[in-house]
C-alpha cells in the first residue's frame, strides 16, 4: 500500500470513528436513580435487572430498578473498620451465582487488615446471609490507613481479580509493590472453586520460594 492509499485509509478511519462517537453521545444520558446514599463507593451485579451498591459503612442495598430497597442485601458494620479510605470497598458475583449464591466482598476489619471473604445469600433473593462469612484472604495493612484498594472482578478464566493498595503513606515508603513476598501494591488472582490457599496452577510465581503465589501482577 503506497502512501496516499495510506493517507486515504486513515481519513476514512477517522470519519467512521468520528462519525461512531458522535452517535454514541447522542445516545448517552445522566439520569438520577438514587439519593441520599451514604458514601456508596461501587456497584455491581448479579446478571440480573438489580444493581447492588456497597456503602463504605459496610452495607450492600439493592437498586431494584425502582428504588433502592429499604432493607440492606448484606449489612457486615459491626466487622467493618470505616472511614477515610477504609470500609467495605468491594463486591463482585460469582459467574454461577445464579446456581450457587455467592459473592465475594472486600473490606477492612477492626486492625484495619484487608480481608477477601465470601458470603452466600438466602432462600430470599435480597438478603444475603452475614453470618455465612469464608475468609479466603487476610492481608496485614496496619502501618497506614490509606491506600487499601479494594476492586474486586471476575475474569473470563473464572479466577477472581483482586486490586490491593500498596498499603499507605505516599510514594510507597515500605515498597511493597516491588516486593514479591508481600501482597499489597498487587492484582491477585484466585481460584475460588477449589480449597485454600485458592491459588491457580499458572499464576505467573507457582513454584517460586522467592514469591507470594496468589500474585498475578505486582508493581500496582
Amino acid at each position: 500500500m503506497n502512501g496516499d492509499c495510506r493517507t486515504r485509509v486513515m481519513r476514512l478511519l477517522a470519519a467512521i470513528l468520528l462519525c461512531s462517537s458522535a452517535a454514541l453521545a447522542q445516545n448517552v444520558s445522566l439520569r438520577l436513580i438514587a439519593s441520599g446514599l451514604s458514601s456508596p463507593v461501587a456497584i455491581a451485579h448479579a446478571n440480573d435487572s438489580r444493581l447492588f451498591i456497597v456503602l463504605q459503612q459496610g452495607q450492600i442495598v439493592i437498586y431494584d430498578g425502582t428504588r433502592v430497597l429499604p432493607a440492606p442485601f448484606l449489612d457486615i458494620h459491626t466487622i467493618v473498620l470505616c472511614c477515610g479510605e477504609r470500609g467495605l470497598l468491594g463486591l463482585a458475583f460469582h459467574p454461577q451465582y445464579a446456581q450457587n449464591g455467592f459473592f465475594f466482598v472486600y473490606y477492612n476489619d477492626a486492625n484495619g487488615d484487608i480481608n477477601i471473604a465470601r458470603y452466600h445469600v438466602t432462600a430470599d433473593s435480597n438478603v444475603a446471609d452475614p453470618n455465612s462469612a469464608l475468609i479466603l484472604k487476610t492481608i496485614s495493612h496496619r502501618d497506614f490507613s490509606n491506600h487499601n484498594g479494594g476492586q474486586l472482578a471476575f475474569g473470563a478464566d473464572g479466577y477472581l481479580y483482586a486490586g490491593t493498595g500498596d498499603g499507605g503513606s505516599g510514594g510507597d515508603p515500605s515498597n511493597n509493590a516491588q516486593n514479591l513476598q508481600v501482597l499489597l501494591g498487587k492484582i491477585l488472582r484466585l481460584d475460588v472453586d477449589h480449597g485454600a490457599p485458592y491459588i491457580p496452577p499458572l499464576n505467573p510465581f507457582v513454584g517460586r520460594t522467592d514469591a507470594s503465589h496468589e500474585i498475578w501482577a505486582y508493581g500496582v
